[in-house]
């Protein structure tokens, strides 16, 4: 620093990666009725654990069948893949408070191609006028969705607590005293 002037050094480098990653179990959801963020939120599920489809699991449960051609998925099932390749090439360039990505030449190749059915559970149901959806990962158990809340019945409890807490604060004060 000299005077008011403030300089800042900076080095630029040329960094270089090269490789071959490959990328297994993407998925995409392929029903149009359904919430992708809803689906995604419940995510991931454990390849290791698939089984090939037998219509004696759907006994008993209502599933839905696709509704999204393979064309029409493919391009988001790249993005995906192209965003993951690029994030972990850039996560090898350590050390450096920025780097900017100025090429990129990455060759897809999409090798196999599946629909698979997960097991998960949608939930919707109204309350008070408002509908609620809630999804249950049905491996794992991971659930998501917007829980229906009475703000008068919420608004009592915590009213009650805090009063509960205030009053014992207070005999415990006069105890101490």
């Amino acid at each position: 620093m000299a005077g008011d002037l403030e300089y800042t050094e900076t080095k630029v480098f040329d960094l270089a990666r090269q490789g071959r990653i490959q990328v297994r179990n993407m998925h995409e959801v392929a029903l149009r009725k359904i919430d992708k963020g809803l689906i995604d939120s419940i995510s991931p599920y454990d390849e290791a654990q698939t089984v090939d489809f037998s219509t004696a699991y759907l006994s008993g449960f209502f599933a839905e069948k696709y509704d999204i051609a393979r064309e029409e998925v493919q391009p988001q099932i790249e993005g995906k893949a192209k965003d993951y390749v690029t994030q972990m090439m850039q996560d090898t360039f350590g050390g450096y408070s920025q780097v900017k990505m100025e090429r990129s030449n990455l060759d897809l190749d999409i090798q196999d191609w599946n629909y698979t059915l997960l097991p998960a559970w949608i939930l919707t149901y109204r309350y008070q006028g408002k509908t609620y959806v809630y999804a249950i990962n049905g491996q794992n158990g991971k659930s998501y969705g917007e829980l229906p809340v009475d703000s008068k019945k919420l608004g009592l409890v915590s009213g009650l607590v805090a009063a509960g807490i205030f009053i014992l604060a207070i005999i415990g004060g006069l105890l101490i005293w």
